[in-house]
């Protein structure tokens, strides 16, 4: 059991559920929040650095309460409570999700496969400003992405789950735009985030996402 002190002054109590182990140092640990029948908990270890979150709800009042865990660069870990109403929007202000011409989702010549859908393998990339913001906690943040992700479809009761075959630098700086962002990351030949293409291939990846600050 965790013990975890929260804002109001009360210290929640966090049982273990499972934990399911990677490799050596690489490893997340799922729990419940004692009390909250509609709680959970991800805490992400990769390389001796923390991202996780706990999520708090009952089923009796519906009202939620979300916190997310980081690894500090002085090694200690900040704790915030999440406010919803400050989240960003999904996507930015007139994004239709058409893919921009010439590039490979514009592509109707594609051939496919068979595939049970089961698992989707993705790989994940990042900026420049993403790594110099996350520092050395950079893999745990990544994959707790994909954990969170997947517990959530578990949750939901979708059988498919995410599995991070690569992750790494993008040696790419933001243009400040979403749009061109994604753009950029889906040209091939653009002069951008090119070398991303090579990388989908050599890991097989279904899915590429590019993380931005």
């Amino acid at each position: 059991t965790l013990a975890v002190a929260l804002f109001d002054g009360n210290v929640a109590a966090v049982d273990f559920v499972r934990i399911e182990v990677r490799g050596p140092g690489n490893f997340t640990w799922y729990g419940r929040v004692r009390d909250y029948d509609r709680s959970d908990v991800v805490l992400t270890v990769v390389d001796g650095m923390v991202a996780g979150g706990i999520g708090l709800a009952t089923s009796s009042n519906g009202q939620a309460r979300s916190y997310l865990l980081e690894s500090l660069s002085d090694g200690l870990q900040l704790l915030q409570e999440l406010d919803p109403a400050l989240l960003p929007p999904e996507h930015p202000p007139g994004w239709t999700g058409e893919a921009p011409a010439g590039t490979l989702f514009d592509t109707p010549s594609l051939t496919s496969q068979a595939d049970t859908g089961g698992t989707v393998d993705i790989m994940i990339v990042y900026s420049d400003q993403t790594a110099a913001a996350a520092g050395a906690a950079i893999g745990a943040t990544v994959q707790y992405a994909v954990d969170r992700t997947n517990l959530a479809y578990t949750n939901s009761g979708i059988a498919t789950q995410l599995r991070l075959v690569y992750s790494g630098p993008a040696g790419y700086s933001e243009s400040g735009d979403f749009s061109t962002d994604l753009s950029r990351l889906q040209g091939t030949a653009d002069g951008y985030l090119d070398n991303v293409h090579a990388l989908r291939d050599t890991y097989a990846a279904d899915v590429v996402s590019l993380i931005i600050e």
